[in-house]
This record gives structure tokens, sequence and C-alpha cells, in this order.
């Protein structure tokens, strides 16, 4: 017979080992975070005088060496061909710089391997700022490493761009030359025009343009082209403009007319120029380029010019039927075919059953962009992909959510730099090659269902499970206690009793 305090012993063994297992499947529920992100490298703000705002960088070295990092505040402009440039404070004239009342601390810091350091920024607006914008970079760099005589260094620039509350922003700019060379037949025919910002604050550019004959017979137009950068108060942009030519010219005189606006409508500026045909030109041969979407069940289909080389004479700017998936391929960039062949459609289709997704991660969307290989030179295509609440595991926060593409060659994921935007709840990266393209995020917990199961419900049905057998062993002892403690009673009253034997009365 089992003594009461073996019971309690064998009790407490048997629920010591069902907590332990509660704590092992409550253990799956711990979201596993991967990798490391460098945020922060924008801050575009609008400030008011006197005001003082703080804001944090965070660095992170993604490489397998320790690097020596350091942090300059710098002038904010633009190169003559317009990418955005920092300025040393020796080339940093400009009166709209905010460098002046900016600093940044740490600066400079020690990173090991996978580890991160944060940078705040801390901005000093003065009274007396003025109207428009002020600009500055938040240049980050580290120290030239590697043997010999060359070394190599690492930068990356947060761009600092600030709005002045309550002044006048004044968006003009001037058109300061516009250059015709002599074309060449069946060749690209196209003009340079530089414009100067002379405003007060900062702005994308689009050109149009048409072309007439000395009778005023419009003989082409120049293709919409937009600035990829942004064009900073007081620094200029040189820009080439394609021409589209409807029929052959033949020599002679022309007039050129280019017309600058602002990306929202604002003229900024528009010169004519005469120029003169010493041979005939016949236009360019255009193919198309063309995008199909397959969504829901449905074909949309998008078509943009194109040279004989593969040159887009103009954005590309394409979105599935559902907003899911957007394409956007800037005018200028060569698109060339899979293994030198000839380009064909663009087709993009949503992949039911995507490859194994990356160790601990999940894939929620997974897109397959076809013709595999299809290659971007002279620029890239920028691929912006949907997401919605239900495609973010439990457990998980949105600013994890990753864009991966696959490696047929490697059969292995490939983590590529994007841009979450959690407001419009997009994720947004660029590549110069199509593959399979999916939106993948750490495990956490439900993100991987087992039998059609989320890993959230098996947790709580573990849990269930784990009550249901500790209620039913304590009601199983329960009953067998009551059952020993009868049969003790029963016991004892029968072993109270005297035994009777037969009565011996007489009369």
């Amino acid at each position: 017979m089992v003594s009461r305090e073996q019971e309690m012993v064998n009790v407490k063994k048997v629920t010591t080992g069902l907590l332990i297992a509660l704590a092992l499947i409550l253990t799956l529920a711990t979201p596993v975070s991967a990798g490391l992100s460098v945020a922060g490298a924008k801050i575009q703000e609008s400030v008011s005088p006197g005001q003082v705002k703080t804001y944090t960088i965070n660095v992170g070295d993604t490489t397998s060496d320790p690097m020596d990092v350091t942090v300059e505040v710098r002038g904010l402009g633009n190169y003559i061909t317009g990418p955005i440039q920092a300025l040393p404070a020796e080339n940093d004239s400009s009166i709209y710089s905010a460098r002046q009342f900016i600093t940044a601390s740490p600066a400079s810091f020690h990173l090991e391997p996978g580890q991160s350091h944060d940078v705040t920024v801390t901005v000093n607006v003065p009274a007396d700022v003025g109207d428009g914008g002020r600009y500055a970079d938040i240049f980050i760099y580290t120290a030239p490493s590697g043997g010999g005589q060359i070394g190599v260094s690492l930068a990356v620039s947060a761009q600092v761009l600030l709005t002045i509350n309550g002044s006048n922003l004044i968006k003009t700019g001037q058109i300061l030359s516009v250059a015709v060379p002599q074309p060449q037949s069946e060749q690209l025919f196209a003009t340079i025009a530089t414009i100067k910002n002379t405003g007060n604050y900062h702005y994308k550019v689009t050109f149009n343009g048409t072309i007439t004959n000395e009778q005023g017979q419009v003989m082409g137009t120049a293709w919409q082209t937009n600035s990829v950068y942004n064009l900073m108060p007081t620094f200029s942009q040189q820009v080439a403009i394609p021409l589209n030519i409807s029929e052959e010219l033949s020599p002679g005189t022309y007039y050129l007319t280019i017309e600058a606006d602002t990306q929202d409508g604002i003229l900024l500026d528009t010169r004519t120029t005469t120029f003169v045909l010493t041979g005939s030109y016949k236009p360019m041969p255009l193919t198309p380029l063309t995008v199909e979407f397959w969504d829901q069940g449905k074909l949309s289909i998008y078509q943009w010019s194109m040279s004989p080389d593969g040159t887009l004479m103009e954005d590309v700017n394409a979105a599935s039927l559902t907003q899911n998936v957007e394409i956007h391929i800037p005018q200028n960039t060569k698109v060339e075919g899979a293994d030198e062949g000839a380009i064909v459609p663009i087709a993009v289709t949503t992949m039911d059953q995507p490859p194994t997704p990356p160790a601990n991660y999940s894939v929620a969307k997974a897109y397959e962009f076809n013709p595999e290989g299809t290659k971007f030179t002279n620029g890239a295509a920028f691929i912006t992909l949907g997401y919605t609440a239900k495609d973010i595991p439990n457990g998980v926060d949105e600013s994890q959510l990753k864009v991966a593409t696959f490696d047929t060659e490697t059969l292995q994921w490939v983590f590529l730099e994007s841009q979450l935007d959690t407001n419009a709840n997009t994720i947004t990266f660029s590549t110069t090659h199509f593959s399979i393209f999916a939106i993948v995020s750490p495990t956490g917990q439900g993100s991987t269902a087992v039998l059609g199961i989320e890993k959230s419900t098996w947790i709580w049905i573990g849990i269930g499970t784990l009550w249901v057998v500790i209620l039913a062993f304590s009601i199983n002892m329960i009953q067998r206690r009551r059952v020993k403690i009868s049969q003790t009673h029963d016991d004892r009253l029968r072993g109270n009793r005297r035994p009777q034997g037969p009565r011996n009365d007489k009369w």
C-alpha cells in the first residue's frame, strides 16, 4: 500500500514534469530576430525658428570585421549630373545650409561585428533662420581598411531636409542652357538642358518640349523626363532629354522649346533654342516594353517605348490590379533580355508555393518576376510590394519585415536592402535583375502552421491539454484517497465487532 507521503511525492513529480513541458511549449513562442537594420537614414521634418529637435540614427556593423566609425555633419548639394552629394565645410557655401546649427554625437565610436550604435542628431534652429528649406548631410564613414597602399572605406549618408514653418517657400528655376548636338539617323536624338534652382526650397524637375520647323509645323516632341534627384537651392542639374521625332527631318532650321516644371506642377521656366540640321535625320525605330500582371485571374498589360538597344525612352510605372505590386524603372535605364537574348514581355505572377523560406523566417508573400535573368544596366528597377496585417505573424513586429530574393543557382535566399513604409503598408527595394522576390519575417508566434493549425493555436491547445491532464490527475488522486479512507473506516468497524458463537440459553 502506498503511503500518503509517497502519494504527495508522486503528485509533485508529475506536476513538475507537466510544468516543464508547459515551459517547453511556451519557449516555442519566443520570436527569433536576425540581422541588423540601419534606421533614420533620412530626416525630413518641419521645424520652427528657435526650436530644438533631436533625432536618432542607428548604425550597425553587418560585416565580419570590426570597424572604427566617424560621424560628420556636412552640407548637402547636387553634382551637376544630378545626384546628391555631401559637402565638406570648405565647399558648403549655400545660404540654405543647416550644417552650422546641427550636431551629431558621438563623433566617433567602435563597432564589433554584429553590433550597432545610436547617433543622436540635434537640430538647434536659429531664431532668425529665415524662409524656405535648410539642408545638411550626416556623413558616416569608416577608417580605411585593407593592406597595401589602397584602403577601403565604407560610407553612408543621412540626408537632412528641413522646412521652416510659417515661411515663404519659393520654388523657382532658370533654364541656363539647352544644347542640341547634330543627330545621327536612326540613333537617339537628345538635347541636354541645364537648370538652376533659383528659389529657397528643393524640388524635382520634369521636362517637356516640342520641335517645330520654320513653317511652325510640329515635327516631334520631347519625351517627358523626370529628374531622379531633388534639386537643392543655388545648385544646378544637367538633364538629357530624348526627342521623339514623328517623321524624317530634312536639312534646315528648327526650333526646340523646352519647358521645365516641378513635379507638383509649378512652371519653372521655358526656353526656345534654334538649331540647324546639316543633314537629313531619320527617326530612331522604337520597340515596346510590355509588362503583364496576372492578378486574381485577370490580365493587365502596359507598354512603354524602348530604343533598339533596350534603352527606355520614358519612365515605366506599372501597378497590379490589387496594387500589391508596383514596378518603377526610370527613363534611360537599359533593359537586357536573359542571356543577352531578345527582350520579351515582363510577367509578374503570385507564387502559391514559394521555395522553402530562409532559416527562422516565414514567407508572407512571394512573386515570380519573369523572364528570370532580365537585367537592368545604367539604372535599376524599383519594386514596391504591399502587405496587410494578416501577413504579419503573431508576435512579430511590423518593423521586422524584410525582402528576400531566391538565388536559383545556389538555391539560397538572399536578403535585400529595402525601405519599409508602415503607414502605406509597403516595402520597396531595387534590383538589377528579375527573379523570385518575397516579403519575409521572423517566424515569431504562429508564423508556421502545423497540420493546417497555426503555432499559436497549438500553444493554447497544449496549455489547455496540460490543465486538463492536471485536473484529471488531481481528481483521480482525490477519488483514490476517498476510496482508501472509506476502506480504512470499514476495516476499523469490522475490527471492533466481537465474534458471536451459537447461543446456549437455558430456561
